[in-house]
């Protein structure tokens, strides 16, 4: 052993190709292991879900001012962009919801949907339906969603709380994820809120290149 020990350290251009070829087997490893984890089989839904109010209480107080949907009074209205994709690697059927628990857009109690358009579908392959279940419940039946595809529509309801619309359901083996992002300027600050996490970016972030140019006898004011 001592003297194969000895011949290495005395053939310096062996022991560089050993090195060489012992990291390229961690390369190797390492790739293979991030490659693995990357076709590791998964079903993900993904969905994202925006408002825009149109109709509020305060308007709908003012004296003389009535609108109606169908001849039927209506106080507040609001318009809400769905889109749903699959973010997953395996493809998606309707028959991986669980019974009774099917893909689903859900208002309050005693608020109501009154109106929705066709969905666009990505993929014609998609066959994407919307139907009213009740009043306040939507009922999303589909063929498949393979990778990378999906469906948007738009629904108007009555509803007009934040976060009040939820898409729901629950999937064999995979997960239905929430990716909507609401940005909102408050009191100085710009609140980020994801399903997850609120992030809060101070006002003083954005004097910073102001500061900066400062520092070269640049400056700028507001207009007035």
């Amino acid at each position: 052993m001592s003297q194969i020990y000895e011949w290495f350290s005395n053939n310096p251009i062996a022991s560089f190709w050993i090195t060489i070829i012992s990291l390229a087997g961690v390369l190797m490893t390492i790739t293979a292991f991030i490659v693995q984890m990357r076709d590791r089989r998964k079903k993900a839904l993904c969905y994202t879900a925006s408002s825009t109010v149109l109709l509020d209480n305060k308007i709908s107080q003012i004296e003389g001012i009535s609108i109606n949907y169908h001849d039927t009074p209506i106080e507040s209205l609001a318009v809400s962009e769905i889109h749903i994709w699959n973010a997953g690697n395996e493809i998606i059927n309707e028959s991986d919801f669980y019974c009774e628990q099917e893909l689903k857009v859900t208002i309050p109690i005693g608020e109501k949907i009154i109106a929705l358009t066709e969905p666009k579908d990505i993929a014609d392959t998609s066959k994407t339906e919307v139907s009213l279940k009740q009043s306040n419940e939507l009922i999303i039946k589909f063929d498949c969603y393979e990778p990378k595809q999906g469906t948007s529509f738009t629904i108007c309801h009555t509803c007009i709380l934040k976060k009040a619309l939820d898409v729901s359901g629950k999937i064999k083996g995979g997960k239905l994820v929430d990716k909507s992002i609401d940005i909102i300027y408050k009191d100085g600050e710009i609140l980020v809120e994801t399903s997850l996490y609120n992030i809060s970016i101070e006002n003083k972030l954005f004097r910073l290149p102001y500061l900066v140019l400062s520092a070269f006898g640049v400056s700028a004011k507001k207009k007035k």
